[in-house]
Order: structure tokens, then sequence, then C-alpha cells
């Protein structure tokens, strides 16, 4: 017999003969040394036979089921595995392969939509030159309606001035901040509206600036929750479709009207925050044959000329390779700097860039542009911020 098993045969023996106080509700039967486990078992099935709309817990069971709460415990210790010994919940073997079937349909899901959706736009509109100096016009972290009115009037008229080659906004064009907060109400989302900004402040403006030029779009991970809730199709989503209903994502972003190049490797089916990161990294662009990469977290290092964002923070690193010199340049983000975001971002700026590339000699020259609170300077000309 157990230590646990004696224990309780004592606690029995000892409430028998009245020698400690009258018993909890889970003690009113007493103790049984001799129950068989079939025995108990089958008390837990009839049971459930009986109430086959109930689900039988712990509390139902003492006041219903022919034994104490002792007697089932020393036999399976939880309730949770008496009821699992009993047949009344799923094995661990059957919840794993539930979970693994659950996955795997969740990953048909997602990859379809990836294909049906996305796919079809990468690379679509890519617009190959034969150019020796290849001038990319690089921006990102725009956040929708918290975009800063100045900052996006000066990067759009450096595009209409200086004709880049490529602009590429490297994530986070959109802010979809509703889609992380699940406290908020949908319903006084103005989504619509969000959409309507990018398409008509950004993305319209740009190609009206540059009409030649190839518009890259990567997906950072701002987009990436607006992804999920689409291939999903849910509620959230739902609030945002009853004002455009029957739109496809490329109507919804824009990328159709405007011929916009999306850049997204990433796989859909990740939900954890570590594995929402990891895939996010995978999106990145090349440029010139390896000769530029722009991507927005900046999680490592190409070995080539690189620009990234996210951060919010300008930054420069220097370094060399095999290759030659290169460098690796962090753009400051496009947004409000009176955005919620800011307060948990210290040293957070506006900026933008332009990266003037040497196809022949594969080096790139970097001309950041960067924003103090009244002012910048782009190619010996001043922008001021009107008070």
């Amino acid at each position: 017999m157990t230590t646990k098993k004696r224990r309780y045969q004592k606690i029995a023996e000892l409430k028998a003969r009245g020698a400690v106080e009258a018993p909890l509700l889970s003690e009113k039967k007493v103790f049984d040394p001799d129950a068989k486990t079939d025995e108990l078992l089958r008390d837990l099935r009839n049971l459930q036979e009986k109430n086959p709309d109930r689900y039988i817990t712990r509390r139902f069971y003492r006041e219903h089921g022919s034994y104490s709460d002792s007697t089932w415990d020393c036999k399976f210790g939880t309730f949770h595995e008496f009821r699992r010994q009993a047949g009344l919940e799923l094995s661990r073997g059957q919840q794993k392969l539930e979970k693994q079937i659950a996955k795997h349909a969740s990953e048909d899901v997602h990859r379809g939509f990836y294909e049906a959706e996305i796919l079809p736009w990468v690379g679509k509109y890519e617009k190959p030159t034969d150019k020796r100096w290849q001038t990319a016009l690089i921006a990102s972290d725009f956040h929708d309606k918290e975009s800063d009115p100045f900052a996006l009037s000066v990067f759009i008229e450096t595009a209409g001035r200086v004709q880049p080659d490529i602009i590429v906004l490297a994530g986070d064009v959109f802010d979809l901040y509703d889609f992380s907060r699940f406290d908020k109400d949908p319903r006084q989302s103005d989504l619509v509206a969000a959409f309507r900004m990018v398409r008509e402040e950004i993305f319209a403006p740009l190609r009206k600036a540059c009409g030649m030029a190839q518009i890259d779009f990567i997906v950072g991970n701002h987009e990436h929750r607006l992804l999920r809730h689409f291939a999903e199709r849910t509620p959230y989503l739902k609030v945002l479709l009853s004002d455009l209903m029957g739109l496809s994502l490329a109507d919804m972003f824009g990328i159709r009207e405007y011929e916009i190049n999306l850049i997204s490797k990433n796989d859909l089916w990740a939900y954890k925050a570590v594995d929402i990161r990891k895939q996010a990294g995978r999106n990145y662009a090349t440029y010139w044959d390896n000769l530029l990469v722009v991507d927005h977290y900046g999680d490592r290092a190409f070995g080539t000329y690189q620009v990234s964002g996210h951060t919010h923070r300008p930054g420069f690193k220097g370094g060399a390779n095999v290759n030659g010199p290169h460098w690796w340049w962090c753009n400051g983000a496009m947004a409000r700097t009176d955005t919620e975001y800011w307060g948990r971002l210290a040293q957070a700026s506006n900026s933008f860039c332009m990266v003037h590339c040497d196809t022949v000699n594969r080096q790139c020259l970097l001309e950041p542009i960067l924003f103090s609170d009244y002012s910048c300077m782009v190619g010996g000309i001043r922008y001021d911020r009107l008070a």
C-alpha cells in the first residue's frame, strides 16, 4: 500500500471514530481502500451515460458518484486524469494528433491564401534596366494615418524631383494597430479610412510623381497581422469587408491600381510572436545582382550594402567583406513623432534615404535624409516644417 493510500485510510478510520471534525463535501463518502481501478472507471462512465448532456466535473462527481475524492485520487492523482482513463477525455497521444491535424489544416488555409492572393503580385511589375547608375528611394514605417504629413510631402516631392529607378516601401506602410489590440472594439475602428489614406496619399501621389519607376512594397510585421486575418476571414476583418465587400487583397492594398510589387516570402501560418518575427525576417528584396538588399527588420547582415527599418531609429554601420567596403543603414520612420509608439522608442526620428548604385564597379553611395523638429535638407534644398 502506498504512503498516500495509507494516509487516506488513516483519515477515514479517524473520521469513523469521530476523532476528527465533520467531513467536507468531498469526504461524505468514506475512503474505500478495496476499490478497484476498473470499478472506479465504470462508475464514472455510468454517470456520464446517465447525464449525456453534462460535462462531468469533480464537484458533480462528488455529489453523484459512488466513491469519495480520496478513493479515486490515490488511483489517478487528478480528476482530469480520472476522466481521461475513463475515456471521457482525449488521451495525450490523441491530443497531440489533433493538434498536428489542426496545425496542418491551418497551414493549408494560409498557404492556399498566399498562393491565390499574394504570389501573383510578387514581382509582377518589375522593370529591368541596363543603366550603369541606379537610384533607389527607400522609406519605411509610415503607419498609414499616423504618417507625418511634412515627412511624407518631402518624400513624395523628392521622388518627383529625383525620378528614382526604384522606390522601396520597406514595411509597415499600414499601421493596423487595431488587429493587435483585442480590447479595442472593431466597430469603432476606421480601417477603411486607413486603407484609403495609403492608396490616395501614398501610392497614388508616388505613382503620379514617378510614372515609370518600379515601386516595391515589402510586407512588414504590421501588414502580416492583416494578411493572417484576411486569410482566416476573421470577424475582425468582416468589419472592414462590410464596406469593401468583394474586393481582393490587391484591390484593398491598391497594388493592382498603382502597379506595385508585393515582396512577401513569409509563411502566414506562424502565430507565435517569435515565429512571426522569424517569418517576417524573410521578407527582403535584392537589387542589381545582390548589390543592394532592403529588408524591414534588419535582423541579419547580408554581407553587402543594406537598408532596413522597423526600429524608428536612424543608424549607420560600416564594414568590409571580400567584395570590398560596404555599409548598413537603418532608416528612421515616416510616422509622426507623437504616436504612442514613440513613447517606447528613445532617439526615434523621421528619415528616409536614397542609394545611388554603380552597377559596374559594384559600389553604392548613401544619401540619408534626416529631419529635425523644424526642417530637413535634400540635395541642397531646405524644406521647412510649417508652424
